[in-house]
């Protein structure tokens, strides 16, 4: 089974609206797709039968699961991170922004280190990087998101 169809069938199965509502007939009705036609969309065993990038992103807003665009992004070379709001960015936001990215970086700095200490590296520790570099763009792009909340309208 192919990833992606793993990450849009579990992403249906998994849901839970609250109240009882769960599954992928829940799911279903929550993303206004008729309910059979939904079931066979997201059931790995059917593979003529295919999910439209509205629905999987209407899927993806109510769920707020992102284990398919993770997916998608992977098989590109890409990778995902939330951007944070930030209302009214100070001085302050820039430097706390500037902080936690610079950390993030620290972090990554070390976990390649300990990696390379032994000699060799694991595929696991090249997975864990990748990871730790995902967070570091994340972090990198929350100062940048503080700069255009304070930047001059043109």
């Amino acid at each position: 089974m192919e990833e992606l169809d793993l990450a849009i069938y579990e992403t249906a199965k998994n849901y839970d609206g609250g109240k009882g509502e769960r599954g992928i007939a829940a799911l279903g009705r929550a993303i206004d797709a008729h309910s059979g036609l939904f079931q066979n969309k997201v059931n790995p065993s059917l593979p003529d039968h295919r999910l439209t990038l509205k629905e999987a992103r209407a899927m993806m807003l109510v769920t707020g699961d992102l284990r398919i665009l993770s997916v998608l992004a992977g098989e590109l070379g890409h990778g995902i991170f939330p951007i944070p709001k930030t209302d009214c960015p100070a001085d302050m936001d820039l430097m706390e922004a500037w902080a936690n990215w610079q950390a993030e970086v620290a972090e990554t700095v070390q976990k390649l280190r300990d990696s390379l200490q032994d000699g060799r590296i694991t595929q696991e520790e090249i997975a864990q990087i990748k990871r730790e570099l995902l967070e570091d763009f994340g972090k990198g792009m929350s100062m940048v998101k503080v700069l255009e909340g304070m930047a001059e309208p043109e």
